[in-house]
């Protein structure tokens, strides 16, 4: 997918649920903050990010503000005219011992590389120029 469609429909974090098993739901706050519920394992979590750096069509960076403590950062790297390289970085703290060996397992980077992957076979399956977010401002 072009660098510009990979990068609109990884804005609509709304969407999220569509291809992150993990992602119960996404709700903007306004001024870059977001409240996101997640649920792992059947255990309910429930935190705040704020957009930290943004690049158009290139980086965007985040940090949580409440809740479960995680930053990262999502890249986007054009191919060519038709392909993205889609990179993310993700630091989680894990809690309880259960995270701890979840994280140990290598069960955090599996779970997220099977979410690129359903976000890819999800973008794809829509028409091209469908449902693009061109005017997305993280500080709205």
């Amino acid at each position: 997918m072009p660098v510009e469609v990979a990068y609109d429909q990884w804005t609509m974090l709304q969407l999220f649920p569509a291809f992150m098993d993990d992602v119960d739901t996404v709700t903007k706050l306004g001024a870059g903050h977001h409240r996101w519920v997640t649920k792992i394992a059947g255990v309910e979590r429930k935190f705040e990010s704020k957009v930290v750096d943004h690049i158009p069509a290139e980086r965007i960076a985040w940090s949580s503000t409440e809740g479960l403590q995680h930053e990262g950062e999502v890249t986007f790297e054009p191919v060519d005219d038709e392909r993205t390289t889609i990179t993310v970085c993700l630091d989680l703290e894990p809690n309880t011992v259960v995270e701890h060996l979840a994280d140990q397992l290598g069960v955090v980077r599996r779970r997220l590389q099977t979410s690129l992957e359903e976000f890819k076979q999800n973008v794809e399956a829509r028409p091209t120029g469908a449902h693009l977010n061109a005017n997305f401002d993280p500080h709205a």
